[in-house]
Parts: C-alpha cells; structure tokens; sequence
C-alpha cells in the first residue's frame, strides 16, 4: 500500500485531511468538534467552504454537538424549528448523509436530578 496523508488545513475544532489512495483515489476527511455554545455554532458554516474537489470522496465525522431533527434530543425546552437551520442547512448543501448510530442515543447528561 501507498498511502499519502496530508493535512490540508487545521483549526482547534477541526482537521481537515488528504488521503490519496494508491495514487488512484482522493479521499477528504474533516474531523470534528464543534462547541455546544450556540454564539459559536457559526463555527460549523466552515464545512460549506472544505467540500472535497472534482473526483474526491469526503467524510466528515466527529462531534458537531446539533441536532437535526426535535427527536434526537431528550428533555428540557423543545427547540426553535429555526435553531435548526443552520445545521440542516449545511448538511444540505454539503450534500452529507447521517449514517446514524448504534447504542444509546444520548450520550449527554447535565447531571440534574430527575433528568436523562
């Protein structure tokens, strides 16, 4: 095997890398973690600028800390449809998909009583 990794660009949040595969296929992967602090959630909006080029796969895994859809979260105050959006938004045009998760589904507690 020859494998050539490079780090195109690298953030505190994220790595964004090049891996070029037998010099016959291009793959991007962008490792996340975005901060849960909605101010900064803006963060994420970089993603639409470091899709893969012509002829590139790409992945992005890791942890965005948002939701897509009301269902993936549990407890305290219902969100905004339009809290959403950015999110949605980005997934949308970076053309990504959800492949989803196994195990239990909220991995997140605030450790209050009575809470999940």
């Amino acid at each position: 095997m020859d494998e050539d990794v490079q780090i195109v660009q690298a953030s505190e949040w994220y790595v964004d890398i090049r891996l070029n595969e037998n010099a016959k296929r291009v793959w991007r992967g962008v490792f996340v973690y975005a901060s849960c602090d909605d101010i900064i959630k803006t963060q994420l909006e970089v993603l639409r600028t470091l899709g893969p080029g012509d002829n590139e796969g790409w992945c992005i895994l890791g942890d965005v800390n948002d939701i897509l859809e009301q269902s993936e979260k549990s407890g305290g105050n219902v969100r905004a449809e339009g809290s959403m959006e950015t999110f949605r938004g980005i997934v949308r045009d970076c053309e990504l998909v959800d492949i989803g998760y196994v195990g239990y589904p909220f991995t997140w507690c605030n450790h209050k009583e009575g809470r999940i």
